[in-house]
């Protein structure tokens, strides 16, 4: 064989490689998984490199949030009737088509399903609701909002407190898709609280004061229900914010320390004595304490009126409990 004929087998051999290459590089490849954001899937969603009929409809897609898998049998149907090549080099059986979506959590949604609630109910009573699930997403297109949702179904149960409604959201080209939620409402009181946690003995002030709902049947005669009863008043340990005070839990302010001096007052007509004496207790303004009348040696009750200063209440014996004539 002469060298001119090897040269130009050698010539054809490169060539017709080139060619098969460059064919095989070009050639549409399918992928394996692949987003959409419209209601339809069509070849370009479907293959990379495709070179015609990208428009060409395939399925509908999925609700928005949601996948579908179609079938590699079914579209080699489908692209055999257009004439279109590709190739599996990866031996595919399904492909797996997601609706890209914007979403919001079941949690999120308490507001529109209360104001439907209370709609229905229309009684003047203040509800709170608990969503089952709270954490589940609920999905709809990209280019819609919280403001496209509402409800069209709500199922209550008065007495049980449990409830369901049916969310409408879009589904784009004018379709909805309608989503399940269910959870309980119930009775709820609002009690003050603090904003902030309180050190043993600060005195609570309106500014501290918040208000939180807090469920009915959970409140106790213990609670407080009002600020009234707590302005003016320390705890008697650390309270912490965003809970429930309970009464038991405060005193007023101690301006009188135990096994301190005091100026304790009588007064009777236009008789006012006062002499010194040794509190035996803790006392807030207010409070009825025992003190030890310093001359006399005995031990009274007085009601406490300031820093240091507490009055008898004591009667018939008041005046020679503190004179110390007794």
């Amino acid at each position: 064989m002469t060298m001119k004929r090897i040269i130009y087998i050698t010539f054809c051999c490169t060539v017709s490689f080139l060619i098969s290459t460059i064919s095989a590089q070009a050639m549409a490849d399918v992928k394996a998984a692949t987003r959409v954001k419209t209601n339809q899937v069509t070849m370009g969603d479907l293959f990379n490199n495709l070179d015609k009929g990208h428009d060409i409809w395939v399925a509908d897609a999925p609700n928005p949030g949601k996948r579908i898998s179609i079938q590699t049998q079914y579209l080699a149907r489908l692209t055999r009737q257009h004439g279109i090549q590709w190739r599996n080099k990866r031996a595919l059986q399904n492909i797996v088509v997601t609706r890209d979506s914007a979403s919001v959590k079941y949690g999120a949604l308490k507001k529109l399903i209360k104001e439907e609630l209370d709609i229905m109910l229309s009684d003047g009573q203040k509800r709170e609701i608990a969503i089952y699930n709270s954490n589940s997403r609920l999905h709809f297109p990209e280019e819609n909002g919280l403001s496209d949702l509402y409800v069209k179904n709500l199922n209550l149960d008065e007495r049980s407190g449990k409830f369901s409604a049916t969310i409408m959201a879009p589904a784009g080209e004018n379709r909805e898709s309608q989503n399940k939620i269910s959870g309980r409402f119930y009775e709820v009181s609002y009690v003050p609280t603090l904003n902030k946690t309180l050190g043993s003995g600060a005195e609570i002030t309106e500014r501290d004061i918040s208000w939180q709902a807090v469920p009915t049947l959970k409140l106790g005669r213990n609670i407080v229900l009002s600020k009234d009863q707590i302005l003016g008043m320390t705890g008697k340990r650390a309270l912490k914010s965003s809970t429930p005070i309970r009464l038991s839990d405060l005193e007023r302010p101690q301006v009188v320390k135990r096994g301190s001096l005091v100026r304790i007052m009588f007064s009777a007509g236009k008789i006012t004595l006062s002499t010194t004496g040794k509190a035996s207790e803790h006392g807030g303004r207010g409070d009825i304490i025992r003190v030890t009348n310093l001359s006399s040696h005995k031990t009274i009750e007085a009601v406490v009126l300031g820093p240091n200063k507490v009055q008898v209440v004591t009667h018939n014996s008041d005046l020679a409990l503190l004179s110390g004539n007794r």
